[in-house]
């Protein structure tokens, strides 16, 4: 009787050895095809993503700043906004600046309220600008 128990109880251990591998294997497969969210925003506004290290970031982030000196009396226009988020995200939260383009670019779209079009036209024209 005591087998009979003993051969229960590693066989049920075998089952859930197996299956938590099983699982597992999934749960990894799964993450490496999950697609990358900021590719996903760069196709949803049809624009493209930039791989890391495009852009220089001590030099993108001069040009912001810039940017930003002379929009002084344009707090509240998109375009502000956006270079505000683009810069601090890069530079005080250690963001990718590709990353903080694309991510930026859902904030002042919520925010704002703008067309695809509009959103499309101030993606290209700071990646320009940073170029």
């Amino acid at each position: 009787m005591k087998k009979i128990i003993i051969k229960k109880i590693w066989f049920a251990v075998l089952a859930l050895f197996l299956v938590g591998s099983s699982l597992e294997v999934n749960a990894q497969t799964t993450d490496a095809n999950a697609p990358n969210a900021n590719h996903t925003i760069a196709t949803d506004y049809n624009v493209s993503a930039y791989a890391y290290g495009t852009f220089d970031l001590d030099n993108s982030f001069v040009t912001l700043n810039t940017e930003l000196d002379n929009m002084k009396s344009s707090y509240d226009t998109k375009e502000y906004r956006y270079y505000w988020l683009v810069a601090v995200d890069a530079k005080r939260n250690n963001i990718a600046l590709e990353d903080a383009l694309l991510i930026n670019l859902v904030k002042v779209d919520q925010e704002f309220g703008t067309t695809n079009s509009a959103i499309q036209e101030l993606y290209n024209n700071t990646v320009n600008m940073l170029q």
